[in-house]
């Protein structure tokens, strides 16, 4: 019953988001930001979270506050009620996705270290670019 209520929210705010004030651009950042937060999401539910030490997973939470904070920011500055609610249900929707899983294996198990470097970068990268956007706006 949970997964039809959640198919059915995940419909009505896609549909909002569509009506969105957001540009597509932005929209399409919110998109890429669940990406990277379904994949973090991918590597807090796997066996390897459990063997960093608290310290790391503090770092590794900072990272998703990090994205989460950027959607809201998307979010507060078109006046979009829809955004934050669409990036977590999108970044469940991918954590859950088998190629996402293969993706997380493939790439990153084993290998927190290089995950933090390349999500941490990503972040950096679409802060800068994202909140001067926003400041010129």
């Amino acid at each position: 019953m949970r997964c039809v209520s959640t198919a059915i929210l995940f419909l009505i705010i896609t549909a909002a988001m569509a009506n969105a004030e957001a540009p597509q651009e932005m929209k399409d950042n919110v998109a890429q930001l669940a990406e990277a937060a379904g994949l973090l999401k991918v590597f807090i539910d796997s066996d390897d979270y459990n063997t960093i030490s608290s310290e790391r997973a503090l770092e590794f939470v900072n990272l998703r506050t990090r994205l989460d904070k950027l959607v809201l920011e998307i979010e507060k500055a078109y006046d979009e009620e829809v955004l934050y609610l669409a990036y977590n249900l999108t970044l469940n929707s991918i954590a859950e996705d088998d190629n996402i899983q293969q993706y997380y294996i493939k790439e990153y198990q084993g290998q927190p270290d290089k995950l933090y470097r390349e999500l941490g970068k990503y972040i950096d990268e679409n802060e800068k670019l994202i909140y001067a956007f926003l400041s010129s706006k």
